[in-house]
């Protein structure tokens, strides 16, 4: 079964899997790809450090 990274509302990173009975979503639904995990993980670095300092 395959999963989808992604990140929690306090920046953990979680990893889901689609549950069958949720409906997968259609084209009139606003769906925002990532450019890449790596670019989202270092802004989620940047964001936890400034909330550190």
């Amino acid at each position: 079964m395959d999963g989808f990274l992604g990140f929690s509302e306090s920046g953990r990173l979680i990893k889901t899997v689609p549950d069958p009975q949720v409906p997968k979503p259609s084209k009139k639904d606003f769906l925002v790809p990532l450019p890449s995990l790596k670019e989202e993980l270092a802004h989620i670095t940047l964001r936890l450090l400034k909330l550190n300092n």
